[in-house]
Protein backbone atom coordinates (compact mmCIF):
# COMPACT_ATOMS: atom_id res chain seq x y z
CA UNK A 1 0.00 0.00 0.00
CA UNK A 2 1.42 3.36 -0.34
CA UNK A 3 1.50 5.87 2.09
CA UNK A 4 -0.92 8.06 0.11
CA UNK A 5 -3.36 4.93 0.18
CA UNK A 6 -2.53 4.68 4.00
CA UNK A 7 -3.50 8.02 4.52
CA UNK A 8 -7.04 8.14 3.30
CA UNK A 9 -7.78 4.88 4.65
CA UNK A 10 -6.73 5.81 8.21
CA UNK A 11 -8.05 9.68 8.03
CA UNK A 12 -5.33 10.99 9.58
CA UNK A 13 -3.91 13.13 7.14
CA UNK A 14 0.19 12.84 6.19
CA UNK A 15 1.76 11.12 9.08
CA UNK A 16 4.73 8.93 9.56
CA UNK A 17 4.41 6.64 13.19
CA UNK A 18 8.37 6.09 13.48
CA UNK A 19 11.63 6.15 11.70
CA UNK A 20 14.66 4.42 12.45
CA UNK A 21 17.38 7.38 12.23
CA UNK A 22 21.33 6.18 12.02
CA UNK A 23 23.83 8.85 13.78
CA UNK A 24 27.61 9.52 13.64
CA UNK A 25 29.36 8.96 16.52
CA UNK A 26 29.48 11.83 19.21
CA UNK A 27 26.23 13.43 17.04
CA UNK A 28 23.45 11.67 19.62
CA UNK A 29 23.06 14.33 21.95
CA UNK A 30 22.84 17.21 19.14
CA UNK A 31 20.63 15.04 17.15
CA UNK A 32 17.81 14.84 20.40
CA UNK A 33 18.14 17.92 21.20
CA UNK A 34 17.04 19.36 18.25
CA UNK A 35 13.96 16.38 18.04
CA UNK A 36 12.88 17.55 21.90
CA UNK A 37 12.37 20.99 20.09
CA UNK A 38 10.56 20.20 16.76
CA UNK A 39 6.92 19.84 18.56
CA UNK A 40 5.66 17.20 15.73
CA UNK A 41 7.84 14.69 17.25
CA UNK A 42 6.73 12.77 20.12
CA UNK A 43 9.46 11.30 21.13
CA UNK A 44 12.93 10.05 21.02
CA UNK A 45 14.57 6.97 21.98
CA UNK A 46 18.13 5.57 21.87
CA UNK A 47 18.61 1.94 21.33
CA UNK A 48 21.75 2.01 23.34
CA UNK A 49 20.03 3.71 25.93
CA UNK A 50 17.12 1.33 25.98
CA UNK A 51 20.01 -1.33 26.07
CA UNK A 52 21.18 0.52 29.28
CA UNK A 53 17.89 0.66 31.25
CA UNK A 54 17.17 -2.79 30.31
CA UNK A 55 20.27 -4.01 31.32
CA UNK A 56 20.11 -1.86 34.35
CA UNK A 57 16.90 -2.92 35.47
CA UNK A 58 17.67 -6.26 35.27
CA UNK A 59 20.53 -6.37 37.15
CA UNK A 60 19.04 -4.85 40.25
CA UNK A 61 16.24 -7.12 39.89
CA UNK A 62 19.01 -10.11 39.80
CA UNK A 63 20.68 -8.90 42.41
CA UNK A 64 17.59 -8.60 44.90
CA UNK A 65 16.83 -12.20 43.52
CA UNK A 66 20.36 -13.30 44.36
CA UNK A 67 20.47 -11.72 48.22
CA UNK A 68 17.07 -13.57 48.90
CA UNK A 69 18.59 -16.97 47.64
CA UNK A 70 21.71 -16.22 49.49
CA UNK A 71 20.15 -15.75 53.00
CA UNK A 72 17.73 -18.38 52.39
CA UNK A 73 20.84 -20.82 51.45
CA UNK A 74 22.39 -19.76 54.13
CA UNK A 75 19.88 -20.00 56.90
CA UNK A 76 18.91 -23.86 55.35
CA UNK A 77 22.77 -24.82 55.97
CA UNK A 78 22.69 -23.70 59.26
CA UNK A 79 19.64 -25.34 59.98
CA UNK A 80 21.33 -28.64 58.26
CA UNK A 81 24.61 -28.53 59.55
CA UNK A 82 23.20 -27.60 62.96
CA UNK A 83 20.73 -30.27 62.92
CA UNK A 84 23.38 -32.94 61.67
CA UNK A 85 25.49 -31.52 64.89
CA UNK A 86 22.90 -32.12 67.30
CA UNK A 87 22.07 -35.52 66.37
CA UNK A 88 25.31 -36.75 66.67
CA UNK A 89 25.58 -35.23 70.02
CA UNK A 90 22.08 -37.35 71.06
CA UNK A 91 23.96 -40.40 69.29
CA UNK A 92 26.99 -40.17 71.20
CA UNK A 93 26.42 -38.59 73.64
CA UNK A 94 26.50 -42.26 76.28
CA UNK A 95 30.22 -42.79 73.96
CA UNK A 96 31.38 -38.74 75.16
CA UNK A 97 29.87 -38.69 78.69
CA UNK A 98 32.38 -42.36 79.11
CA UNK A 99 35.30 -40.36 78.08
CA UNK A 100 34.94 -37.80 80.45
CA UNK A 101 34.55 -39.88 83.11
CA UNK A 102 37.65 -41.68 82.13
CA UNK A 103 39.83 -38.60 82.40
CA UNK A 104 39.45 -36.89 79.11
CA UNK A 105 38.94 -32.70 79.12
CA UNK A 106 35.79 -31.17 78.20
CA UNK A 107 37.91 -29.69 75.05
CA UNK A 108 39.05 -33.42 73.68
CA UNK A 109 36.16 -34.62 73.88
CA UNK A 110 35.11 -31.93 71.86
CA UNK A 111 37.48 -32.34 69.55
CA UNK A 112 35.77 -36.00 68.75
CA UNK A 113 32.62 -34.51 68.16
CA UNK A 114 34.01 -31.80 65.96
CA UNK A 115 35.94 -34.31 63.99
CA UNK A 116 32.78 -36.41 62.96
CA UNK A 117 31.39 -33.34 62.10
CA UNK A 118 34.38 -32.11 60.26
CA UNK A 119 34.52 -34.89 58.14
CA UNK A 120 30.76 -35.10 57.18
CA UNK A 121 30.95 -31.53 56.04
CA UNK A 122 34.04 -31.93 54.21
CA UNK A 123 32.97 -34.68 52.51
CA UNK A 124 30.03 -33.13 52.03
CA UNK A 125 31.26 -29.56 50.43
CA UNK A 126 32.58 -31.12 47.21
CA UNK A 127 29.71 -33.25 46.05
CA UNK A 128 27.10 -30.36 46.84
CA UNK A 129 29.23 -28.06 44.29
CA UNK A 130 28.57 -30.41 41.35
CA UNK A 131 24.94 -31.50 42.73
CA UNK A 132 24.52 -27.11 42.68
CA UNK A 133 26.36 -27.07 39.18
CA UNK A 134 23.84 -29.34 37.78
CA UNK A 135 20.71 -28.17 39.50
CA UNK A 136 21.96 -24.66 37.99
CA UNK A 137 22.14 -26.12 34.20
CA UNK A 138 18.53 -28.09 35.07
CA UNK A 139 16.91 -24.64 36.08
CA UNK A 140 18.77 -22.57 33.16
CA UNK A 141 17.62 -24.92 30.65
CA UNK A 142 14.46 -25.25 31.88
CA UNK A 143 13.82 -21.39 31.57
CA UNK A 144 15.11 -21.22 28.04
CA UNK A 145 12.73 -20.59 25.26
CA UNK A 146 12.64 -18.36 21.80
CA UNK A 147 13.22 -14.71 23.64
CA UNK A 148 15.24 -15.62 26.36
CA UNK A 149 18.46 -17.62 26.89
CA UNK A 150 19.88 -18.03 30.73
CA UNK A 151 23.60 -19.31 30.30
CA UNK A 152 25.13 -21.08 32.99
CA UNK A 153 27.70 -18.53 33.96
CA UNK A 154 29.55 -19.82 37.82
CA UNK A 155 32.64 -18.09 38.72
CA UNK A 156 35.09 -19.75 41.04
CA UNK A 157 34.72 -17.31 43.65
CA UNK A 158 30.79 -18.26 43.17
CA UNK A 159 32.03 -22.20 44.24
CA UNK A 160 34.57 -20.99 46.65
CA UNK A 161 31.61 -18.26 48.73
CA UNK A 162 29.37 -21.34 49.05
CA UNK A 163 32.01 -23.48 50.44
CA UNK A 164 33.16 -21.00 52.85
CA UNK A 165 29.12 -20.11 54.12
CA UNK A 166 28.97 -24.23 54.50
CA UNK A 167 32.25 -24.16 56.44
CA UNK A 168 31.22 -21.50 58.25
CA UNK A 169 28.00 -22.37 59.49
CA UNK A 170 29.64 -25.44 60.58
CA UNK A 171 32.11 -23.79 62.75
CA UNK A 172 28.97 -21.57 64.11
CA UNK A 173 27.10 -24.88 64.59
CA UNK A 174 30.01 -27.03 66.38
CA UNK A 175 30.77 -24.39 68.51
CA UNK A 176 26.97 -24.06 70.03
CA UNK A 177 26.97 -27.62 70.46
CA UNK A 178 30.18 -27.36 72.05
CA UNK A 179 28.04 -25.20 74.72
CA UNK A 180 25.51 -28.48 74.66
CA UNK A 181 28.08 -30.95 75.10
CA UNK A 182 29.95 -29.02 78.33
CA UNK A 183 26.49 -29.27 80.09
CA UNK A 184 26.26 -32.87 79.66
CA UNK A 185 24.70 -34.35 82.85
CA UNK A 186 27.53 -37.36 83.07
CA UNK A 187 25.40 -39.21 85.77
CA UNK A 188 22.07 -38.74 83.67
CA UNK A 189 23.56 -40.26 80.35
CA UNK A 190 25.54 -42.80 82.14
CA UNK A 191 22.45 -44.30 83.99
CA UNK A 192 20.25 -44.11 80.58
CA UNK A 193 19.88 -47.79 79.45
CA UNK A 194 19.71 -47.88 75.43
Amino acid sequence: MTLESLDRLMVEGHRVSGAHVRTRPGELAEFQRRVKRTPIIATCSSRQAMLDGFRRTFAENLMIMRSVNLIFATILSLGVIYNCARITLAERSRELATMRVLGFTKREVAWVLWGELGVLVLAAVPVGLVIGYFLCVLTSSSLDTETHRFPVVIRRATFAYAATVVLLTAIGSAWIVRLRLDRLDLMAVLKSRE
